[in-house]
C-alpha cells in the first residue's frame, strides 16, 4: 500500500467527498485517488466512488487554489463538514501555509 493510501481510505471511511489536488503532481496525485476508488469500491462491494469529486489544479496562483478550495467545495453534510489541508514542506505548499496565516491573522483583526 502506498503512504497515502491509508490517509485516503480514512477520509473516505469518514465520509469525505471532495479532493482538491494541488502543485506540480496534482493530476499525477487526482489520477492515482481515482484508481484507488475502484479498489475501494471492490472491498465494499458498493459503488461508494460515484459521489465522491476529485479535482486537480496545477499552474494556478496560491490565491486562485485557497479561493477554490475555501468556496469551491462543496460540503454535503454541512452539519458535520470540514475541509482539511494536508500539506508537506514543498515551496508550493509553504505558500499556501502562509498564505492561509496571513489570511486568518487580517480576519481576526477585522
Amino acid at each position: 500500500m502506498r503512504f497515502w493510501e491509508s490517509l485516503i481510505r480514512f477520509l473516505l471511511d469518514k465520509g469525505c467527498s471532495y479532493f482538491v489536488c494541488v502543485g506540480t503532481y496534482s493530476e499525477s496525485l487526482h489520477d492515482a485517488i481515482d484508481d484507488f476508488f475502484y479498489q475501494y469500491n471492490e472491498e465494499l462491494g458498493i459503488e461508494r466512488s460515484r459521489d465522491i469529486v476529485t479535482t486537480y489544479h496545477t499552474n494556478e496562483t496560491t490565491e486562485d487554489v485557497i479561493a477554490y478550495f475555501v468556496h469551491g467545495t462543496e460540503l454535503r453534510r454541512k452539519e458535520n463538514g470540514c475541509l482539511v489541508a494536508i500539506l508537506d514542506d514543498s515551496p508550493e505548499d509553504q505558500e499556501i501555509r502562509n498564505f492561509i496565516k496571513n489570511h486568518e491573522s487580517t480576519a481576526n483583526q477585522a
